[in-house]
């Protein structure tokens, strides 16, 4: 029995699937009465690998990039492991997310999809528009929290010195000055609110995150690593939480990314027949009540889990190695756009890996 090339479904049951599916072409099933199976099964795929590529699940996405290397292009929106609504496609995604590995694995795709065009200069150019505003603009300045952590630091400094001389203290003043912290702290995180799909422009911008360990002031006295840190590390994109968890140092002499969510406890408090608890996932957020990243925990470079609410261990040292990250992140995006610049005509040896189905 030959099979039929447009096989349909009936439209309730096509609409049940369409339910579980998430992209943008939903709104076939308003259109027609009966839904192609082929273009569901495709939606589905598509899906699919969108959400590999946002969670750094890059051996899930390539995958299917082998069987449809077309779906590099297509575009859907999904939400991330930070609850951001991003809208792009898959090659999209992993240039918003500074995903290096990811991008890398799809280029040599490239030419199984259509070698007379080149699809990913295109999709770069639209992800960054040369009329974008300049990611400098959308930094947050530490001032008032950092006049804060001077009141806060002269106050606990008076009421040592008084507990010292046996005097009364009243708390009153700390108490106005911790209410006024959770408003600081409240408007520091409203900063960081993504209330629109991102369409273009970077997920994160890493370099508030870097401002604040190079902050002496802001690091080790007042505003807390827990709120602060912690908190801008739940905005993380998968490929940067999976380098933590790897560890910076690793990742910057060159050693391969592990694609691994996992955590280790900061405990130097067991014994030599204790085992050490089972790990923590970075992802999704606030899978047990003993990790939450910005309420009782946040993480170091060397992916292991720390709960100290101050702690002056940050050094120079670890504000270099996310520099150094970061930045080796950004030069590799600029000489993979460059390259994509300069060759304007795709390579005309196809990829022996890809079927396109």
């Amino acid at each position: 029995m030959q099979r039929n090339k447009n096989p349909i479904l009936p439209r309730h049951i096509a609409g049940s699937i369409f339910n579980y599916c998430n992209y943008e072409n939903k709104s076939l099933a308003t259109h027609s009465d009966n839904i192609d199976i082929d273009g569901i099964h495709k939606n589905y795929m598509l899906a699919r690998l969108l959400n590999h590529v946002i969670r750094g699940e890059q051996d899930l996405a390539e995958e299917i990039i082998k069987k449809q290397p077309e779906l590099m292009f297509v575009k859907g929106t999904v939400k991330d492991f930070s609850k951001r609504t991003i809208k792009g496609s898959a090659f999209q995604y992993a240039l918003g997310a500074l995903d290096n590995g990811m991008w890398e694995m799809m280029e040599k795709y490239f030419d199984a999809i259509a070698p007379e065009e080149n699809h990913a200069l295109a999709q770069s150019k639209e992800q960054f528009p040369e009329d974008s505003k300049d990611e400098n603009e959308n930094l947050f300045d530490y001032a008032e929290l950092k006049k804060l952590s001077q009141s806060q630091t002269k106050i606990a400094q008076g009421v040592f010195l008084k507990l010292n001389a046996g005097e009364m203290v009243s708390f009153s003043r700390d108490m106005l000055l911790e209410s006024k912290e959770l408003k600081l702290q409240n408007s520091f995180q409203k900063f960081f609110e993504s209330k629109k799909t991102i369409t273009k422009g970077f997920h994160f911008n890493f370099q508030n995150y870097i401002n604040f360990l190079n902050d002496d002031l802001m690091r080790d006295n007042g505003f807390n690593n827990l709120h602060i840190q912690g908190f801008m590390q739940r905005l993380f994109p998968a490929c940067f939480a999976q380098a933590f968890c790897t560890g910076l140092e690793k990742i910057n002499r060159g050693d391969k990314l592990v694609r691994s969510l996992s955590l280790t406890i900061n405990d130097g408090s067991l014994g030599p027949e204790q085992k050490p608890p089972a790990p923590e996932k970075w992802f999704p957020l606030d899978s047990t009540k003993t990790f939450k990243l910005g309420e009782n925990s946040w993480v170091n470079i060397k992916g292991k889990i720390n709960n100290q609410r101050h702690s002056r261990n940050w050094t120079e040292q670890h504000h270099l190695q996310a520099t150094i990250f970061y930045n080796n992140k950004r030069i590799k995006l600029n000489k993979f756009r460059i390259r994509l610049i300069g060759n304007p005509q795709p390579r005309k040896t196809p990829c022996n890996s890809c079927t396109i189905m």
